[in-house]
Formats: C-alpha cells, structure tokens, sequence
C-alpha cells in the first residue's frame, strides 16, 4: 500500500533512493529526507556503540563499513597523519589520516625516520610535517 506524504508529491519517504513506507512517518513538504537524515544518525550512533561490543562478536563486513560510516569525508578532512608502516619495496613510510582513515607516503625518509618506523604497525606515531606527504589521486581526487 502506497502512502502519500502530507504535500502529496512523493511517497513517505525517500530514503536511499528508494521510497519507504510507513504509515507512521508522516512527512511534510519541506521535510522529505528528514527520515533519510534519521537513518544515517542512528547508523553513526550505532557504529559507536558496536565499539564496545567484541570484535569476534561482528562481521568483517561490518567491521570495514564502520570504519567509513565513523571517518570523516577525505575531501574536506584537514589530516592529522600517523605513520603506520614502512613500504620497503619503495623505501617510503606509510602514513594514515586519523580522522577519515585515508592512506598516504612520505617518500625519501631519512635513516633516523626509517629506522623509528620498524614498531609502527603495532604502536603508530604523529607525523608532523606535512610538507613532505605525497598524496594519493583517485578517481581525479587527491587524498
């Protein structure tokens, strides 16, 4: 059964490109995609919830999907870098944004650098200079 929203224009509602109906979400004119917004906030909330519960308890699926439902947008994080890794087939350190998860290199680092990045899988360290990060372009889009 199709329910129509208050102003008549859709069915209630839109959420995901696809209309959802529900007799007890009412939607008025100007606030179609109210429901989509509500989706979205409980999707986050429980994200953070799903942190105290034991990762053995989850799915992998699911485990990746919170990492982007919790990260920040890539194109308009202003990036706190740690270094995460060493590549050595490149002789770059691996850097990791912590706010949206995305991955970048400092190339050419110096011994001390290199050296200092052996533990950094298991404990990651701040990287302060930003100047030296090579970004990465995907899909015309530097991160």
């Amino acid at each position: 059964m199709e329910t129509l929203c208050a102003c008549r224009s859709k069915p209630c509602c839109v959420w995901e490109d696809k209309p959802f109906y529900a007799d007890y979400v009412p939607c008025v004119g100007k606030f179609h995609g109210l429901v989509e917004f509500g989706a979205k906030l409980m999707k986050k909330v429980l994200a953070i919830l799903s942190l105290y519960v034991p990762q053995s308890w989850l799915s992998t699926t699911y485990i990746v999907e919170r990492i982007s439902i919790l990260a920040d947008d890539p194109h308009t994080c202003e990036h706190e870098w740690d270094v995460v890794a060493g590549i050595l087939s490149t002789m770059e350190l691996q850097v990791q944004c912590r706010k949206c998860a995305a991955y970048s290199e400092v190339p050419n680092p110096s011994k001390e650098e290199w050296g200092s990045c052996a533990g950094a899988m298991e404990n990651p360290y701040p990287w302060e200079d930003k100047s030296r990060i090579r970004y990465y372009q995907i899909d015309d889009t530097i991160h």
